[in-house]
């Protein structure tokens, strides 16, 4: 599966350098360049900017060619296993055990907007000990449009070590029926930021 990296809630005339074109051109972006041509190889003959005109998933694509998230995918945790759910409850008992109530992969709604509160359960891996930050984030894959975003850390107490971790996402508004994505991102301590899993969600109209 292709790493894909983060991206910040793009502004749709964004301007990137030369070293990044083919890589858009792969992605489909759609591309203006008023003097240049882009040669067969896919760069411009001048040392120019080219403005796009781009997804926030392409935007993505275009940092992953620019070289940005191999670097930070190498130095922050792995997402082992993400499931969404109502709730989780930690073990009276037993460390690091947990029940999670009603894990789904969709929601049934009624009307919308439709609100549900929601958590999402996470299997964390890290080969550096050390806190980490992350952040959740709700995206409608319709429109690209962020309806819910929720930071949280990680702390690993020894070197590959697996974490169990809890986020609560609180009360999301889902304005329509359709697909929603869960998307986890992990920040590096030297900066970036890198995708790190993604949850596709359906809400269902009754």
């Amino acid at each position: 599966m292709l790493f894909v990296p983060p991206c910040r809630p793009p502004d749709r005339g964004d301007k990137i350098r030369k070293d990044a074109v083919q890589g858009v051109l792969r992605c489909g972006a759609e591309t203006s360049a008023s003097e240049n041509k882009i040669g067969a190889a896919g760069l411009l003959a001048n040392d120019i900017s080219v403005t796009l005109t781009i997804s926030r998933r392409n935007e993505a694509w275009i940092r992953w060619f620019l070289g940005d998230g191999m670097a930070v995918a190498s130095v922050t945790p792995r997402v082992r296993t993400i499931v969404i759910c109502d709730d989780v409850s930690a073990s009276l008992t037993e460390d690091r055990v947990f029940t999670l109530e009603c894990a789904r992969l969709h929601l049934q709604a009624t009307s919308f907007p439709c609100r549900a509160a929601l958590n999402v359960f996470l299997l964390l891996s890290s080969a550096r000990r050390g806190t980490y930050y992350g952040k959740i984030l709700v995206v409608n894959e319709r429109n690209d449009k962020l309806i819910r975003y929720v930071k949280f850390d990680a702390t690993f107490g020894e070197n590959n070590e697996l974490l169990p971790l809890c986020v609560d996402i609180g009360e999301c508004a889902f304005p329509e029926a359709g697909t929603y994505t869960f998307e986890v991102y992990f920040s590096a301590r030297g900066g970036g930021e890198a995708i790190k899993s993604e949850l596709p969600f359906r809400v269902l109209s009754h």
